[in-house]
């Protein structure tokens, strides 16, 4: 019966190291867990700010990129009035000289009207005799 009992005393120290131990175990797993999604948490962290500095230099290049899209917009526009203005001065100037020749026709035509109507109405015919049409 010794050998009962001292096989049963060692079951239970048995039991009680096991349980002991075990307990150990799980609370080195929980401290090891928590230290894993301590790292995980500070390297998400490190993550979210280096997506942040990331949206804030493409926020700043944006801004340039925009920028000189405005001023290039900005010098399109004064080129193309300048270029409308330019088209609109040969306009003019070409308008002014291809009706050159029609106003000197017109002005001697008027010369010549007045000449008739001067010689006309003088007492002499000789200057109608002048413009006798060909017969």
């Amino acid at each position: 019966m010794v050998k009962q009992i001292f096989i049963l005393m060692m079951f239970v120290i048995l039991l009680i190291s096991c349980n002991v131990f075990a307990g150990d175990i799980e609370k080195e797993t929980t401290n090891e867990r928590l230290i894993r999604v301590e790292e995980t948490v500070k390297a998400t962290n490190q993550r979210i700010d280096d997506t942040n500095k990331q949206i804030d230099l493409l926020r700043q290049e944006l801004r340039t990129y925009n920028q000189n899209m405005n001023q290039r917009f900005d010098d399109f526009n004064y080129r193309m009035l300048m270029f409308f203005v330019a088209i609109i001065a040969i306009i003019i100037w070409d308008r002014r000289t291809a009706l050159k020749p029609i106003y000197d026709q017109f002005k001697d035509f008027k010369e010549r009207l007045d000449f008739l109507w001067e010689s006309y109405h003088s007492d002499n015919k000789e200057g109608l005799k002048k413009f006798k049409p060909a017969s």
